[in-house]
């Protein structure tokens, strides 16, 4: 709400979002992000930083910074099937625990990541 008035909205418009997840190696961060989950790399760094970005789905993208100490608390990916991700974790020897209709992994950094 603004002041003396009712709400106003935004103006919309917003095409995608990344989200900053620091990695102690980003070579084993991509080798997980990309081979594990299937993430697409759309970029890499630029100015000496190591950091690479990659494609969740289109518009969300996840940016991997080697030495930053940014990052969240978990990630949750919505997909279509988890019994086909659980057979797929099993088929490359990726421990995936079940939690309810969800499944859960960690990234090489212990980062949690729900796929529901």
């Amino acid at each position: 709400m603004i002041s003396g008035g009712g709400p106003v909205r935004a103006p919309g418009g917003i095409n995608s979002t990344r989200t900053a997840v620091g990695v102690s190696s980003l070579s084993d961060a991509l080798a997980f992000y990309r081979d594990v989950l299937g993430f697409t790399q759309v970029r890499s760094s630029a100015s000496g930083v190591s950091a690479a970005v990659v494609e969740v789905a289109p518009g969300q993208h996840l940016e991997l910074i080697e030495g930053s100490t940014s990052r969240p608390d978990s990630l949750a990916v919505n997909v279509e099937d988890a019994q086909r991700w659980k057979d797929h974790f099993g088929s490359i020897g990726v421990s995936a625990e079940a939690e309810g209709p969800t499944l859960v992994i960690y990234d090489p950094d212990g980062l949690r990541i729900v796929l529901e």
